[in-house]
């Protein structure tokens, strides 16, 4: 009887570490159009502390990287108690400093056959990258792709 309430109580652990962890990562798909018509497809993994890419192109050469989210910078100055739940709270003036996110972002991304690719997006209203994101990315080859990303259904 031991043993099947202790493999109930592991089983329950990780139901609830899956159900807690499982839903972090987020993936889009992006289709592109590279001049000439030819379709690109884009792949975006966010795994809350980082945001990769892929992309294919037509000729089967894969572009790699990663994702930077432009942040802004908010300064408020305040005059009053700065914490009054701490054990020495502050009287006077401070300031507080918050991130927002712009809703923009770039990438650079490496090819396998000798290209990089240099992107920007935006439009994302959550993470570097999210549903509705669009972007431009150029080649150093000069070619420029169009793209847009929608979540993937797993």
């Amino acid at each position: 009887m031991k043993t099947l309430a202790k493999k109930l109580w592991i089983f329950m652990i990780l139901v609830i570490l899956l159900v807690t962890f499982g839903g972090c990562v987020s993936n889009y798909t992006g289709r592109g159009m590279i001049s000439g018509g030819e379709t690109v497809i884009f792949t975006s993994t966010d795994d809350l502390d980082k945001t990769l890419i892929e992309a294919t192109l037509p000729d089967g050469e894969r572009f790699q990287g990663k994702v930077v989210e432009h942040m802004e910078e908010t300064t408020a100055y305040s005059t009053g108690v700065q914490d009054i739940y701490a054990k020495d709270p502050k009287v006077g003036s401070y300031t507080t400093r918050q991130h927002k996110r712009t809703g923009k972002s770039e990438a650079v991304l490496f090819g396998n056959k000798g290209h990089s690719m240099r992107c920007n997006f935006s439009g994302s209203s959550f993470g570097a990258i999210s549903d509705g994101t669009i972007g431009r990315c150029e080649i150093s080859d000069g070619r420029i792709i169009d793209v847009q990303f929608e979540e993937s259904v797993q």
